[in-house]
């Protein structure tokens, strides 16, 4: 059930509309989701957006506004308050700070889903 949910975290869906697509209740995926990753539904769906929102910062050119709509968010500005709280970091520090430690610079390729990138550090 994680899987489907990890499949659809990047869909405008709710909580709600999430339980339905699986045939459940919002408390029983609420449920669910407790007793298999530790969180909450919502919780977990954000984990999945910002962890991809991280990739696609640190491996790809596009801007701040395009990686937002790419994992799920229509306002700019929300997603990037969002990772700021979250992450502890605007999207462009991060982004900044990610292009200095990969090593070999950028890549124009956007990671695809089912392989994301790794980040590497250099060699000490």
């Amino acid at each position: 059930m994680l899987q489907s949910l990890a499949r659809d975290a990047f869909q405008p869906l709710t909580v709600t509309e999430h339980a339905s697509r699986h045939g459940m209740t919002p408390a029983g995926l609420r449920t669910a989701v407790r007793r298999s990753a530790g969180c909450s539904p919502k919780d977990y769906l954000l984990g999945i957006r910002l962890g991809r929102a991280k990739e696609l910062l640190a491996a790809t050119e596009l801007p701040v506004a395009a990686v937002a709509r790419r994992v799920g968010y229509d306002d700019p500005a929300y997603f990037s308050r969002l990772f700021t709280r979250r992450v502890g970091m605007a999207p462009v520090r991060f982004r900044a700070q990610q292009g200095r430690a990969v090593h070999g610079g950028w890549s124009h390729r956007i990671p695809d889903p089912e392989h994301p990138p790794t980040i590497a550090t250099r060699p000490t």
